[in-house]
């Protein structure tokens, strides 16, 4: 007796299940046979039948009520036949399926644009503006929209704001671009005046950690890294200058020229780092 009442309790389970899967089969095959109505009625829509494209969104929305696309396409027709007050359910319809529905805001603010009814467009203007994608056209649209009726200081307000704050992340974006793009210049002007320093062309050296220097002002570290560096060069390349004026006056001793060797040990001197005694 107990096994026969598992076994009843499971078949009822599968059926279940079964009963579940069909139901989701059946239903997405409903919702396909809807969007191909939608199709058929765009296309004679497209062809400028509005009442036989009319036909075809009525069939899609009976199988699918829920579907607000159909909805908004009912809603156009009606508009470029007329009827208006038609035209408002649909839109209004999609809405009520789906709040978040952005053509139907933008339909709707442009029926009432039309109509002369400044605040309801800009009603539908800020929403369809509010709830769009930075860039995306509707929403650039309503923007432009919104500041050409300006009726209203604040939503002119708003808008401008947002453009404000838009343009200035933009341009915070480009400036911290331009500084990682200096301090990757800066270090591979670092990095070759390291190399010409270790080939012994100081001079060159030198003029690419002027280059790194002044590209690095973004970078506290590097830039003392940077001067450091310098620091070192300059030191070496004052050493190399220092003996090649005292090497070419002893040249010049040997050749009994004192004047001239008198001249290069100044040279020398003159270029020796003074401590205070």
């Amino acid at each position: 007796m107990k096994n026969l009442f598992h076994i009843t309790v499971l078949s009822l389970f599968l059926l279940s299940v079964s009963l579940s899967i069909f139901a989701g089969s059946a239903h997405e095959e409903v919702k396909n046979q809807a969007r191909e109505y939608r199709q058929q009625g765009y296309k004679l829509q497209s062809a400028g039948n509005m009442k036989e494209a009319l036909v075809y969104y009525q069939k899609a929305a009976q199988l699918y009520p829920e579907y607000k696309d159909v909805f908004n396409d009912m809603g156009v027709v009606y508009e470029s036949m007329g009827n208006k007050k038609k035209a408002l359910a649909m839109y209004n319809k999609a809405l009520k399926i789906d709040s978040n529905y952005l053509p139907a805001y933008t339909n709707l603010a442009l029926f009432y644009e039309v109509q002369g009814n400044i605040e309801k467009a800009v009603y539908y203007w800020h929403q369809r503006y509010a709830k769009g994608r930075k860039g995306e056209y509707w929403r650039e649209e309503a923007k432009k929209r919104l500041l050409k009726l300006g009726t209203y200081p604040e939503v002119r307000r708003e808008v401008l704001e947002s453009e404000a704050i838009d343009l200035s992340r933009n341009v915070v974006y480009k400036r911290e671009q331009k500084r990682l793009k200096d301090l990757e210049e800066a270090n591979l002007h670092f990095n070759t005046g390291q190399k010409l320093f270790k080939d012994g062309d100081y001079t060159g050296a030198m003029k690419e950690l002027e280059a790194a220097i002044h590209m690095s002002s973004g970078d506290k570290n590097l830039q003392m890294k940077i001067s450091n560096m310098y620091a070192l060069i300059k030191n070496a390349y004052r050493k190399k200058k220092i003996k090649h004026y005292i090497n070419d006056a002893l040249i010049n001793i040997d050749d009994d020229d004192y004047i001239a060797a008198e001249e290069k040990i100044k040279k020398a001197v003159g270029l020796m780092p003074h401590f205070s005694r």
